[in-house]
């Protein structure tokens, strides 16, 4: 749960289940410190008696700290079972948000050394270890376009995690919620009024043009072949209106879309999945204290457009559609949860007809100006870190825009400053 500096640093821990047959005269709680040997004493968490055979959620403001929580029922001077939860803690709670170097597409997994660490996936609370393919399973296999390597993929979170706790002494949290090669539109609510699908956005065959990897692996290809046994529906929002992620509106773009045979490229995803993942996720916090903010970590799809091709986008898209994001996402979740927006639009040069590249510095001067001009439009919101930065040397010799284990120990540093920067006295 996220902690409340004008609550004293308390949060609201919410106690979830059901009675028995028995009816009880009250729910009691008590807290051992994670490490600690002695526990408070009960405490009562509910108002009055509990019927039996009914559900209940019970709050309680709880001061910061990690513990394993025991819960009991009482009535007429005896107690039933006490059941017990570790790992509960109230501290920082942070989504991330953004393509494949917000996720999990560096060389190396990474995990928490403090075990004051977690990540959340939308249905399961774990250590901090990477990774979580059900969040983005292009990044499974490691890196695009290396489905088979045997790797599974690293992200600088835990990393993150173990430097803010050893800042803060709080338990650390983590709800990841990017995927892999999805340019800004694709984050878009499904009515965005800027445009239904700048900017344009290679088609399957396109793609398997221009996403070549080394060796001549197509980025593309290995997505329509599968990644592990993941079919659509294992990335399927709850109530969702075609119970998936992925359109289907056209067969020769997007073949097998439906077919459970793997995951077509991300060309082919329904409008408003991303959106409506992340709002998803801002609800599910949002009686749990919310979150201390979305960390956002993409630009890279969306750098060669700010400069070099930007005739064939609308002014200021980038920016515009963040934008739209943003205020949906905290209009729908009632939450005005702080962004942090950091610097980045470095990848793979491509080469452009006048003999240049792209992104050239041009470009990456470009989107980073959006990336402020996003800071400056919607407030509360930070500058992030500047992970373009982060040279060769940082970068893997598979895919160089994603990081080796250098690099991701160094995304982590540069989010731990800007974190600092932004919240000194959280």
């Amino acid at each position: 749960m996220q902690r409340s500096s004008a609550n004293g640093n308390y949060g609201p821990l919410q106690f979830t289940g059901a009675m028995g047959p028995v009816a009880a005269e009250c729910l009691e709680v008590r807290f051992t410190p994670t490490g600690g040997s002695t526990a408070t004493p009960w405490l009562r968490i509910s108002t009055g008696p509990v019927a039996a055979n009914t559900a209940f959620v019970l709050p309680l403001w709880t001061a910061q700290g990690s513990y394993t929580a025991e819960v009991r029922a009482t009535a007429q001077g005896r107690s039933g079972t006490i059941v017990s939860r570790h790992h509960v803690g109230v501290g920082e709670v942070f989504i991330t948000a953004g393509q494949s170097n917000s996720t999990f597409a560096g060389d190396t997994p990474t995990q928490t050394q403090t075990d004051r660490v977690s990540f959340f996936d939308g249905t399961e609370w774990t250590r901090c270890a990477d990774n979580l393919p059900r969040i983005d399973p292009y990044a499974q296999a490691g890196n695009l376009g290396q489905p088979g390597n045997g790797r599974q993929g690293g992200s600088p979170w835990c990393l993150l995690g173990d430097l803010l706790f050893a800042r803060w002494q709080v338990p650390i949290a983590f709800a990841p919620v990017g995927l892999s090669g999805t340019n800004v539109p694709k984050w878009a609510p499904a009515t965005n009024p800027i445009a239904q699908d700048p900017p344009p956005w290679p088609s399957y065959a396109e793609s398997l043009a221009l996403d070549a990897g080394p060796n001549n692996v197509s980025v593309a290809s290995a997505m329509i072949a599968g990644i592990a046994g993941f079919t659509n529906a294992d990335l399927a929002i709850p109530g969702a209106p075609d119970g998936g992620w992925i359109i289907e509106d056209d067969a020769a773009r997007c073949p097998g879309s439906h077919a459970g045979g793997g995951l077509p490229h991300t060309s082919c995803m329904r409008r408003g999945f991303l959106y409506a993942r992340l709002v998803q996720r801002l609800k599910t916090f949002a009686p749990k204290g919310g979150v201390r903010a979305v960390l956002w970590h993409q630009g890279e799809g969306d750098a060669c457009y700010q400069h070099s091709w930007a005739n064939q986008v609308p002014a200021n898209y980038y920016s515009d559609t963040l934008g739209l994001v943003i205020q949906g996402a905290r209009a729908e979740s009632g939450l005005s949860t702080p962004w942090l927006v950091a610097h980045v639009g470095a990848t793979l040069s491509q080469p452009l007809g006048d003999g240049g590249s792209c992104p050239s510095p041009l470009d990456l001067a470009a989107i980073h100006a959006q990336q402020d001009r996003v800071v400056s439009l919607n407030p509360p919101a930070f500058v992030g870190p500047d992970t373009d930065t982060l040279g060769p040397s940082y970068r893997s010799t598979i895919v160089p825009p994603h990081f080796n284990a250098a690099g991701l120990v160094a995304h982590a540093g540069l989010w731990r400053d800007a974190l600092g920067a932004a919240f000194p006295n959280p």
